[in-house]
């Protein structure tokens, strides 16, 4: 079984400013918080090992949930987010005023999962690199924790289990692996985001 959690929340979350791969802010004090409430909620699940994005909100999060399961910790930068090219460290709002970014973000809505911002990554792309990730692990029958990012995991889900969903600060899906590492019997963790 693979459990996968967002981070928790950001300044940034909270003001709408696009953080992919290339952003790298702290958790908020909400942020640290939720991240122990998931850890006091994973704790008896016999996760035995953790990988971690290496960006710092998510080795903020991986820190506090780790304080309730005592586990070795793995940093992987193939587990960042999705990155967001010329839209990194901007605010999403500004995607209406341009229709020439309000096209791509119309693409992906409508299911063109190559379309993504200049000098970005598109939801293939990370899907894809999720996927290598997955690829790494040694035992694939062991449980484990996987703290990473909201954009990334929708997007391997998307591609590769046909399950759309946006994830929540927090929260996430568990799910066990097909012969070709695609996920199956997934279950939210948490609520989704609106």
């Amino acid at each position: 079984m693979i459990y996968v959690i967002r981070h928790g929340e950001t300044d940034l979350n909270k003001i709408d400013i696009m953080q992919g791969g290339g952003t790298n802010p702290p958790l908020n004090k909400l942020g640290h918080k939720q991240a122990k409430n998931r850890g006091e909620k994973l704790q008896n699940l016999g996760i035995k090992k953790i990988y971690s994005s290496d960006l710092v909100r998510t080795r903020q999060t991986t820190a506090e949930i780790n304080k309730f399961l005592n586990l070795p910790v793995e940093y992987n930068e193939l587990l960042r987010e999705t990155h967001y090219g010329i839209m990194e460290g901007k605010p999403g709002s500004i995607i209406n005023a341009d229709p020439k970014l309000r096209a791509i973000c119309d693409a992906i809505d409508n299911g063109n999962d190559d379309a993504h911002f200049e000098n970005g990554e598109s939801r293939n792309m990370s899907a894809k690199r999720f996927l290598d990730f997955i690829k790494t692990i040694d035992n694939k029958e062991e449980t484990i924790l996987i703290v990473s990012h909201g954009g990334i995991l929708r997007n391997y889900l998307k591609v590769f289990g046909k399950f759309d969903v946006k994830i929540a600060n927090c929260c996430g899906a568990s799910f066990d692996l097909d012969k070709n590492l695609y996920p199956i019997n997934i279950s939210l963790i948490g609520k989704p985001r609106e």
